[in-house]
Protein backbone atom coordinates (compact mmCIF):
# COMPACT_ATOMS: atom_id res chain seq x y z
CA UNK A 1 0.00 0.00 0.00
CA UNK A 2 1.32 3.16 -1.08
CA UNK A 3 1.56 5.78 2.08
CA UNK A 4 0.26 9.33 0.83
CA UNK A 5 2.04 12.12 2.69
CA UNK A 6 0.82 15.35 2.38
CA UNK A 7 3.15 18.49 2.51
CA UNK A 8 1.51 20.33 5.13
CA UNK A 9 1.55 24.43 4.05
CA UNK A 10 2.39 26.77 6.55
CA UNK A 11 2.00 30.26 5.81
CA UNK A 12 5.58 32.00 6.44
CA UNK A 13 8.31 33.61 4.56
CA UNK A 14 9.95 31.00 2.65
CA UNK A 15 8.33 30.88 -0.66
CA UNK A 16 5.28 33.28 -1.32
CA UNK A 17 4.34 32.55 1.84
CA UNK A 18 4.16 28.51 1.69
CA UNK A 19 6.67 26.33 3.71
CA UNK A 20 6.21 22.72 4.07
CA UNK A 21 7.73 20.14 5.76
CA UNK A 22 6.95 16.20 6.29
CA UNK A 23 9.29 13.75 6.31
CA UNK A 24 8.51 10.60 3.91
CA UNK A 25 7.55 7.82 5.58
CA UNK A 26 9.19 4.52 5.78
CA UNK A 27 10.79 3.68 2.25
CA UNK A 28 7.59 4.98 0.31
CA UNK A 29 8.00 7.03 -2.53
CA UNK A 30 6.84 10.94 -1.83
CA UNK A 31 3.04 11.15 -3.04
CA UNK A 32 1.34 14.67 -3.43
CA UNK A 33 -1.87 14.88 -2.43
CA UNK A 34 -4.10 15.96 -5.66
CA UNK A 35 -5.01 18.94 -4.20
CA UNK A 36 -1.51 20.17 -3.70
CA UNK A 37 0.10 19.37 -6.87
CA UNK A 38 -1.59 17.68 -9.52
CA UNK A 39 1.14 16.83 -11.95
CA UNK A 40 5.27 16.93 -12.36
CA UNK A 41 4.61 20.34 -14.43
CA UNK A 42 3.26 21.76 -11.87
CA UNK A 43 5.87 20.65 -9.24
CA UNK A 44 8.58 21.59 -11.48
CA UNK A 45 6.53 25.41 -11.39
CA UNK A 46 6.66 25.64 -7.41
CA UNK A 47 10.22 24.13 -6.97
CA UNK A 48 11.43 27.05 -9.55
CA UNK A 49 9.55 29.12 -7.11
CA UNK A 50 11.16 27.67 -4.33
CA UNK A 51 14.72 27.59 -5.82
CA UNK A 52 14.27 31.37 -7.14
CA UNK A 53 13.52 32.57 -3.16
CA UNK A 54 16.89 30.63 -2.39
CA UNK A 55 19.68 32.87 -2.20
CA UNK A 56 22.33 30.99 -0.57
CA UNK A 57 22.39 27.38 0.73
CA UNK A 58 24.79 28.80 3.65
CA UNK A 59 22.04 31.40 4.99
CA UNK A 60 20.40 29.39 8.16
CA UNK A 61 17.52 31.76 7.13
CA UNK A 62 17.00 29.81 3.83
CA UNK A 63 16.67 25.97 5.91
CA UNK A 64 13.07 25.87 5.31
CA UNK A 65 13.29 26.87 1.59
CA UNK A 66 15.80 24.24 1.02
CA UNK A 67 14.22 21.46 3.18
CA UNK A 68 11.19 22.19 0.85
CA UNK A 69 13.09 21.95 -2.51
CA UNK A 70 14.58 18.76 -1.40
CA UNK A 71 11.28 17.41 -1.31
CA UNK A 72 10.33 18.41 -4.86
CA UNK A 73 13.49 17.24 -6.11
CA UNK A 74 12.61 13.84 -4.32
CA UNK A 75 9.12 14.28 -5.80
CA UNK A 76 10.64 14.56 -9.25
CA UNK A 77 13.10 11.41 -8.46
CA UNK A 78 15.80 14.04 -9.09
CA UNK A 79 17.70 12.39 -6.41
CA UNK A 80 21.33 13.72 -6.73
CA UNK A 81 19.84 17.98 -5.94
CA UNK A 82 17.44 16.06 -3.30
CA UNK A 83 20.34 15.01 -1.38
CA UNK A 84 22.42 18.14 -2.24
CA UNK A 85 19.50 20.52 -1.16
CA UNK A 86 18.99 18.22 2.30
CA UNK A 87 22.75 18.29 2.73
CA UNK A 88 22.59 22.31 3.07
CA UNK A 89 19.92 21.82 4.92
CA UNK A 90 21.19 19.39 7.93
CA UNK A 91 24.25 21.58 7.73
CA UNK A 92 21.98 24.87 8.32
CA UNK A 93 19.59 23.20 10.67
CA UNK A 94 20.37 19.80 12.60
CA UNK A 95 17.55 19.57 14.35
CA UNK A 96 14.83 18.65 11.41
CA UNK A 97 14.13 15.27 11.66
CA UNK A 98 12.54 15.38 7.92
CA UNK A 99 15.68 16.12 6.45
CA UNK A 100 17.68 14.02 7.87
CA UNK A 101 15.36 11.04 7.25
CA UNK A 102 15.17 12.23 3.71
CA UNK A 103 18.62 12.50 3.50
CA UNK A 104 19.12 8.62 5.26
CA UNK A 105 16.07 7.29 2.81
CA UNK A 106 18.06 8.98 -0.55
CA UNK A 107 21.94 7.45 1.01
CA UNK A 108 20.20 4.08 1.09
CA UNK A 109 18.48 3.80 -2.46
CA UNK A 110 22.02 4.31 -3.28
CA UNK A 111 22.80 0.84 -1.94
CA UNK A 112 26.82 0.84 -1.48
CA UNK A 113 28.55 -0.26 1.87
CA UNK A 114 30.06 2.79 2.02
CA UNK A 115 26.95 4.67 2.35
CA UNK A 116 25.79 2.13 4.86
CA UNK A 117 27.32 3.84 7.99
CA UNK A 118 25.70 7.37 6.91
CA UNK A 119 22.32 6.09 6.34
CA UNK A 120 22.63 4.95 10.08
CA UNK A 121 23.80 8.21 11.16
CA UNK A 122 21.50 10.08 9.47
CA UNK A 123 18.59 7.40 10.92
CA UNK A 124 19.96 8.06 14.26
CA UNK A 125 20.61 12.08 14.24
CA UNK A 126 16.38 11.51 12.79
CA UNK A 127 15.60 9.72 15.98
CA UNK A 128 17.38 12.25 18.47
CA UNK A 129 15.71 15.29 17.27
CA UNK A 130 12.54 13.54 16.18
CA UNK A 131 9.16 14.71 18.18
CA UNK A 132 7.20 12.11 16.17
CA UNK A 133 6.66 8.77 17.25
CA UNK A 134 5.21 8.08 13.56
CA UNK A 135 9.04 9.32 12.30
CA UNK A 136 10.78 7.53 15.13
CA UNK A 137 9.15 4.10 14.58
CA UNK A 138 10.22 4.39 10.94
CA UNK A 139 13.89 5.35 11.95
CA UNK A 140 13.98 2.59 14.02
CA UNK A 141 12.40 -0.14 11.59
CA UNK A 142 14.37 1.08 8.64
CA UNK A 143 17.90 1.16 10.62
CA UNK A 144 16.51 -2.39 11.37
CA UNK A 145 15.62 -3.64 8.45
CA UNK A 146 18.91 -2.35 7.07
CA UNK A 147 20.97 -4.04 9.54
CA UNK A 148 19.00 -7.16 9.28
CA UNK A 149 19.50 -7.72 5.01
CA UNK A 150 23.40 -6.95 6.09
CA UNK A 151 23.54 -9.58 8.32
CA UNK A 152 24.68 -7.33 11.36
CA UNK A 153 22.30 -7.53 14.24
CA UNK A 154 24.78 -7.59 17.06
CA UNK A 155 24.80 -3.53 15.96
Amino acid sequence: MLLLVALSLIWGTAVHGMVFHMPVIQRRPLVLRANAVESAEETRVLLQQVISGISSLTDQKQEPAISNAGLLYLSLKETEKAEEMFRAAVQLNDQRDSSWFNLALLEEAKGDEASEESVLEAYGKALEVTESKAVASACFNNAFELLFKKGKMDQ
